[in-house]
C-alpha cells in the first residue's frame, strides 16, 4: 500500500512538475526505507524478537558482561546489579 502511495505521488508530481510533491515523494521514500530497514541487528534470533529482555539481561548477568550495546553505560549497570540480586536470592 505505501508503494502505492508513493508511486502515485511520484507520478502526480511529474506531471504536475512540482518540486512540492517531489520533495514530499522523496520524504516518503526516506520514511519507506526506515520503516522498512532494520537499524539495530542484523542477527537474524534478534530480527524476529525471540529474545527477550529477560533473557537478554539473564544472559548479562550469567557471563559477566558489563558493557551492553543496546543501552547506555549507566543503566546497564544499574539492571545488571538489579539482576544479579535478583538471582541470588
Amino acid at each position: 500500500l505505501y508503494d502505492v502511495i508513493l508511486n502515485t505521488v511520484r507520478t502526480l508530481a511529474h506531471l504536475l512538475d512540482s518540486d512540492t510533491l517531489r520533495d514530499k515523494a522523496e520524504v516518503a521514500k526516506i520514511v519507506r526505507y526506515y520503516g522498512s530497514e532494520d537499524m539495530l541487528t542484523t542477527d537474524r534470533q534478534e530480527i524476529y524478537g525471540s529474545i527477550t529482555l529477560q533473557s537478554h539481561y539473564e544472559r548479562v548477568v550469567s557471563e559477566g558482561l558489563e558493557y551492553d550495546p543496546h543501552m547506555d553505560e549507566a543503566l546497564t549497570r544499574k539492571l545488571t546489579s538489579i539482576m544479579r540480586t535478583a538471582t541470588a536470592g
